[in-house]
């Protein structure tokens, strides 16, 4: 595995799903004002991290983004295409719910964009997901 694949591996956990872009960003965000304004501001400023760690939490901070993409380039880079069988058992053998299934559908949707094959993931979205929150 070379430096440009843990790179990738990287953004696709942190940035690639955006409910723990969301996360790192608050975290980030808290951390530069308390070190700006220190004491009571700084205090005040803490409370963002109430949201945050919840979120990396719920989304165990992209691991599962990570493994649904890295599956789904393996699969894409072996067959050369997005199997509509293969996305749709692993739709169905994620959380396959209206929220909680966003991370799976998250790896697999970067996945097929950098490979070109978003056509396959929407049709077996449209078919089989229960997630309502939007991939991009």
């Amino acid at each position: 595995m070379g430096l440009g694949e843990l790179v990738d591996y990287a953004l696709v956990a942190t940035i690639g799903n955006r409910i723990t872009a969301g996360a790192t960003i608050l975290s980030l965000n808290t951390f530069a004002t308390y070190q700006i304004f220190g004491s009571l501001v700084g205090l005040l400023a803490l409370t963002p991290l109430c949201v945050a760690f919840p979120l990396f939490g719920v989304t165990l901070a992209g691991t599962s983004t990570l493994e649904y993409y890295h599956r789904s380039v393996k699969h894409i880079k072996r067959f050369e295409r997005l199997d509509h069988r293969f996305a749709t058992t692993l739709i169905k053998g994620g959380e396959n719910d209206a929220i909680f299934g966003y991370c799976e559908l998250q790896g697999m949707y970067l996945a097929a964009r950098n490979y070109g094959q978003l056509d396959a993931f929407y049709k077996a979205k449209k078919e089989v997901s229960n997630n309502i929150i939007p991939n991009f």
